[in-house]
């Protein structure tokens, strides 16, 4: 069951203005004539977040009732997913999981929703490894998901079963809110190419800093991606001549596609950038950053 601070997409506040903003940036998205169940749980989770803003306190001791209720495995798999560490290393699941094994069989059937709820509401979760928990709890076999949202959890499960989009391990060595920025941006933009191809054009268009992982897997899908909607990005010209001597035949459309698209790209100027820092000589252009081996740069881009 999400929070009204998941629903609106916010962190916990008392201010009432971030509040109405949230609630109207969601808003037409969950129309009431198109998703009047949408729209019911927004406005109950505004609402609530309302109420929690006036009386914080209320809030405060819900919480501290509920983590002191929590199941011992469950607050286990939090702290897995709140790691900076650990929550994208296959081996630290593996771990948890066998600290799940080491629980009777109607501890861990009692746990199996429970533990799925809390990965769907995870901000930030590797599909790779949650495909290890899905696989050990049978999520993909059992339809007795009580108290859960079945179209929200057959969404997930599909999810897991196309994975992550990129080797999330290759983010390990930047900071936590360049990983966090990256992982949720790429989620964005596959779940716009897979279901939403109609706003891939405005979608890509939208200005501001984003960072390419050096993810063969990513490069490839960012060729298709950019192609589907004629656009070009300079940085993917060596990957498409990679692609093309590795299957001229299959990919030559893909390519040729993207070189004409990146034409005007290659003339436009690049700027030294800090992986670290993202520091850049001028922080009012807009900028793409973009991931080639150990190397960073940041290319500046206009909107048409």
């Amino acid at each position: 069951m999400k929070t009204c601070w998941q629903i609106l997409e916010i962190e916990s506040t008392t201010q009432i203005d971030i509040i109405r903003q949230a609630y109207l940036a969601r808003l037409p998205l969950c129309h009431p004539e198109t998703d009047p169940q949408g729209f019911k749980a927004l406005r109950q989770a505004y609402e609530e977040a309302l109420r929690l803003a006036v009386n914080p306190v209320e809030e405060a001791d819900d919480e501290e009732k509920d983590a002191a209720a929590e199941h011992e495995i469950l607050r286990a798999f939090r702290t897995l997913l709140d790691s900076e560490s650990d929550r994208f290393q296959p081996s630290a699941w593996q771990k948890f999981i066998q600290q799940l094994n080491t629980w009777n069989m109607e501890d861990v059937d009692q746990l199996r929703w429970p533990l799925c709820a809390i990965a769907i509401e995870a901000r930030y979760l590797s599909l790779n490894c949650a495909s290890l928990l899905a696989e050990r709890l049978n999520w993909h076999s059992f339809n007795d998901s009580e108290g859960m949202d079945e179209e929200e959890r057959e969404a997930f499960l599909e999810a897991i079963q196309a994975g992550d989009c990129f080797d999330f391990l290759s983010l390990l060595e930047y900071p936590v809110a360049l990983q966090n920025q990256t992982v949720e941006y790429y989620f964005a933009l596959e779940r716009c190419c897979r279901y939403h191809p109609d706003y891939v054009t405005a979608f890509m268009a939208m200005e501001g800093p984003w960072f390419i992982p050096d993810d063969v897997k990513l490069h490839r899908k960012l060729l298709r991606w950019y192609s589907s909607v004629k656009r070009g990005m300079a940085e993917l010209i060596p990957v498409a001549q990679q692609w093309q001597a590795e299957e001229p035949e299959a990919k030559m459309p893909v390519i040729t596609s993207v070189r004409n698209g990146c034409t005007v790209a290659r003339g436009k100027a690049c700027l030294p950038i800090s992986a670290h820092t993202g520091r850049v000589t001028h922080l009012h252009k807009p900028i793409i950053c973009c991931c080639s081996g150990a190397s960073v740069i940041a290319r500046i881009i206009s909107r048409c």
